[in-house]
């Protein structure tokens, strides 16, 4: 066993939760294979798995820096993954990671009087396809519930608007709520007609505000593919209180 110290505490990004964790893991996903990682359940652990080329160890530990190429990936720097372990870890979950020959327990360590996040590394005996996240003792139930309410699946009878370069229009249970590159971000305070998936929107540190003139750009864009002038007057109305909630979590 090889034992790795990192400098993440236990209080890094404390207002974060399980559902940020959770994003952020099927975010990595995402990023790997645009499409949503599969489920199952051995025991009380549940087993998030996506298939595609996995990580090395040292795409795994690195801070800071990200293997991702393309201006369509969700992660920038390589901090989302390991952030959301330390969610998983402070929320008393035991997790392990596994990706092609080796395995990561996700565990404790004090560094200057404080404790941090520590991964204890196994070789594996077989090769693992893509990553695995086995996350011990989460409801099932909960992490079904965040597949199904904030991700959007690829085709749907309710997007109005579904263009490859700029995102979505949205209506049904959808409408009122802001997604960026189907990871919900946030739900305007009064229900709306309209919903949106914009992909090239500049989104807070915390993914969980938008920044207001990217968003309204980008809303302007998927709006110059609507033909019908009066859909487009009403869409002009409602995106008004997704712009003003995105403003108002963002002076907050």
């Amino acid at each position: 066993m090889e034992k790795v110290v990192s400098t993440l505490t236990l209080q890094y990004r404390g207002q974060w939760g399980t559902w940020e964790a959770i994003r952020e893991i099927v975010q990595n996903s995402l990023d790997e294979l645009e499409c949503l990682p599969t489920l199952s359940v051995v025991n009380d652990t549940v087993i998030i798995q996506d298939e595609g080329a996995g990580m090395t160890k040292r795409q795994f530990l690195l801070l800071g820096i990200s293997e991702k190429s393309g201006d369509n990936k969700r992660g920038q720097y390589g901090e989302g993954l390991k952030i959301g372990l330390v969610i998983l870890l402070r929320e008393g979950y035991k997790v392990t990671v596994k990706s092609q020959d080796w395995s990561a327990v996700v565990t404790t360590d004090m560094l200057e009087g404080e404790p941090v996040v520590a991964y204890e590394f196994n070789k594996l005996e077989t090769d693992v396809i893509g990553v695995q996240y086995h996350i011990k003792g989460i409801s099932i139930k909960e992490i079904k519930g965040y597949f199904e309410e904030k991700f959007l699946p690829k085709e749907s009878e309710h997007y109005i608007v579904n263009n490859e370069r700029y995102g979505r229009m949205m209506t049904g249970p959808y409408a009122g709520k802001l997604y960026q590159r189907g990871i919900y971000v946030c739900e305007a305070p009064k229900k709306t007609n309209y919903g949106y998936d914009l992909y090239k929107m500049k989104l807070g540190t915390d993914r969980s505000f938008a920044n207001s003139w990217s968003m309204g750009w980008e809303i302007a864009n998927v709006l110059a593919l609507l033909k019908d002038e009066e859909v487009i007057s009403d869409v002009r109305c409602n995106a008004k209180g997704l712009i003003r909630k995105s403003s108002q979590e963002h002076a907050t």
